[in-house]
């Protein structure tokens, strides 16, 4: 497993994609931060990291793009093929990878989040939480922010492998984006089971990190429903690579 996750690395920093994906990331962070009135919520240095829930949808879309252009490309290139003939083993090939996708997840959330802190301080000044205060919140929204984006990530990564075709994975990916955004928005039509329902969406926890991440109940509901759900996707991902035939 260690030579695999080295493989990898050295493959995601030599890969030309994720280099312009995290710049795009963070100029769309950067821009949207900046631009932001006070009206729509003008946050200052130190809530830079909270504009990972508003960036969120982009870096999704990015974060598929990766996956298409970066794991689901082997399968075309023959990367998987070869690594099979090597005698290395699917699971741990599949965990590898997966590895890399959220490797990539943590690099586009890190440039939006640097990116919207800068451009906050530029518009409203740094803020005036102390140093250990700022530390302690900078850390735990920025670790739920990449527990909550790491469903999209397991998720894309069960697509790459299901998939098999770097085009059909990033259309697959955006698609079920979309799909939830469009579900999370007729749910919100509705209460009771309805916002129960809602609550298991990444996209909830995301939204809600912010207000939350103080909250026992809701940080116990939401880590414990994103770990559930990324092992069920890596566990569905893991067993259609073990049961494919790869050519």
């Amino acid at each position: 497993m260690r030579r695999l996750i080295a493989a990898e690395w050295f493959k995601i920093r030599h890969h030309k994609s994720l280099p312009i994906l995290v710049a795009f990331a963070a100029a769309f962070a950067a821009v949207q931060t900046h631009e932001r009135t006070v009206d729509a919520g003008a946050i200052s240095g130190q809530l830079g990291v909270t504009a990972l829930a508003s960036v969120s949808p982009l870096n999704g879309i990015l974060l598929a793009a990766f996956v298409g252009f970066f794991v689901a490309a082997e399968f075309d290139n023959g990367g998987i093929r070869n690594s099979l003939a090597l005698g290395k083993d699917r699971l741990l090939l599949y965990l590898s990878k997966q590895a890399s996708v959220f490797a990539a997840l943590a690099a586009i959330l890190l440039a939006s989040g640097v990116a919207a802190t800068i451009a906050g301080t530029m518009r409203l000044g740094f803020g005036d939480m102390d140093a250990a205060g700022y530390l302690g919140f900078l850390c735990t929204i920025f670790s739920l922010q990449w527990l909550y984006h790491a469903v999209y990530a397991a998720l894309f990564a069960a697509i790459a492998f299901i998939a098999r075709n770097p085009a059909l994975t990033v259309l697959l990916s955006i698609g079920a984006i979309i799909f939830e955004t469009v579900f999370m928005a007729f749910l919100g039509y509705f209460d009771g089971f309805a916002q129960s329902v809602r609550s298991v969406f990444p996209s909830y926890n995301i939204r809600l990190a912010f207000f939350g991440h103080t909250d026992p109940a809701f940080l116990t509901h939401s880590v414990l429903v994103s770990v559930a759900a990324i092992l069920l996707l890596c566990a569905v991902g893991a067993w259609a690579f073990w049961k494919a035939e790869i050519k």
